[in-house]
């Protein structure tokens, strides 16, 4: 079985000037999800980022993988964030795509997920 790996990113959620629509990015990794809610946004780029994280795997391109792109990284059972509350991700998210000509509002937060 492979190590968890836990990842410190900066989570961004914005929402559609009708508040309809939220996209949630993780932009240093490259990753976009779309909901109804935030929560949903959330949980949907969380799917995102533990696909991201297989197919790294997959491909043997992990730990260079997040090395280039400079975030803050490292093993489950040997790394802490220090306080920050590691969130867990599940796999089989679904993909949601937005509209063409939105406008959001930014909302962030530093987050730590583990896949």
């Amino acid at each position: 079985m492979d190590r968890e790996v836990v990842v410190k990113t900066v989570l961004s959620i914005e929402e559609r000037g009708d508040g309809l629509v939220f996209a949630a990015r993780l932009k240093e990794l490259g990753l976009t999800a779309y909901g109804r809610t935030p929560s949903e946004a959330k949980s949907k780029v969380k799917g995102r980022f533990h696909a991201f994280i297989a197919e790294c795997r997959k491909r043997g391109v992990l730990e260079a993988r997040l090395n280039r792109v400079g975030v803050e990284w490292g093993w489950r059972d040997e790394y802490a964030l220090q306080g920050i509350e590691v969130e867990e991700t599940a796999p089989g998210a679904e993909r949601a795509e937005a509209p063409a000509g939105m406008e959001f509002r930014p909302m962030t937060s530093t987050m730590a997920m583990a896949a």
